[in-house]
Formats: C-alpha cells, structure tokens, sequence
C-alpha cells in the first residue's frame, strides 16, 4: 500500500488511534513482537483461513458508519507500530466485543513513531492512553497525512 492507494482506499477520511497495550492477550509482549506475530504472522492466517482481515475488540467500539472508512493507527506501548485501512465493524449483539475489519493488504508495520513525532505532525494530540483518539476527521488533511506517511514509510 502507497500514499495514492491509501488516499483511494478512504472515502471519508478519519484517522484514530486504536491502543493495545492493555490487551491481556499482549502481556509482556514487545512492540517488535507484535509486530512480527501479531501483525505478521496471526493477521495473514487470519485473511488465509476466512479471507478476511479482522481484529478481535472488547469495550467500546469504533464508530464507523456504513460505508465510510478509517485509517488505524495501531498504538502499542507509547508508539504507533502498524497501520490499517478500517471498512467495517461487527459488534456481538449481547456482549461490549467485536470485530474490526480491515481493506486487503492495508496492514502495515513500520519502525515504531513516537509520541513525540506524533505531536510535531498533529499539534493538537496530547498524549497516548487507552483511549480511540481521533487525529483527523472529515475532511483529509493532505498535508499531514504526507508527514505521517513519511513516517510510516521508515522500516522497522
């Protein structure tokens, strides 16, 4: 996935900030870890078994009305280590889980970005926790979206 394609992708751009960190699946694991396993190794199975690309959520969960998209940051420890193209939710009618679906072949893992870098492209974003924050929303600020890709580009 490139810049163009990414952009294509969106049809109504929101970029938000998905932590894990607090997973108790992901105790005691690396950012690099993670990243290998979970975004490398688990994620591929998933698409080869179901053909989808799914992310198991609990708690509250990521409002995207139908047919829009969003890009996910995937923020682990105090950094953002992957990327993904959000087209759909499925949310258990009984119970606070779900699951995140997302566009083939949009996850992505890169060097770990920082608080800090996020700040510099995103002045108004303050710090990570176990929040979904929403750097962008409506419409797509290029500009940005450039100097984060930038990022994203670096590999790990």
């Amino acid at each position: 996935m490139n810049l163009i394609e990414m952009e294509h992708l969106m049809t109504r751009t929101r970029i938000q900030i998905l932590p894990m960190s607090n997973k108790k699946e992901f105790k005691n694991w690396t950012p690099e870890r993670l990243q290998d396993e979970f975004f490398g190794d688990r994620m591929n199975e998933r698409e080869e078994i179901t053909e989808k690309i799914f992310y198991n959520y609990e708690g509250t969960k990521i409002a995207l009305p139908d047919g829009e998209k969003a890009l996910i940051l995937f923020q682990f420890e105090s950094s953002i280590v992957a990327c993904g193209v959000l087209e759909r939710v499925i949310e258990d009618e009984y119970e606070k889980k779900g699951r995140y679906f997302f566009s083939e072949g949009t996850i992505k893992t890169f060097a770990p970005i920082s608080e800090e870098k996020i700040k510099k492209i995103y002045n108004t974003f303050k710090k990570f926790g176990n929040v979904k924050t929403i750097l962008d929303s409506g419409k797509l600020d290029e500009e940005k979206l450039k100097k984060l890709w930038i990022l994203m580009e670096k590999r790990k």
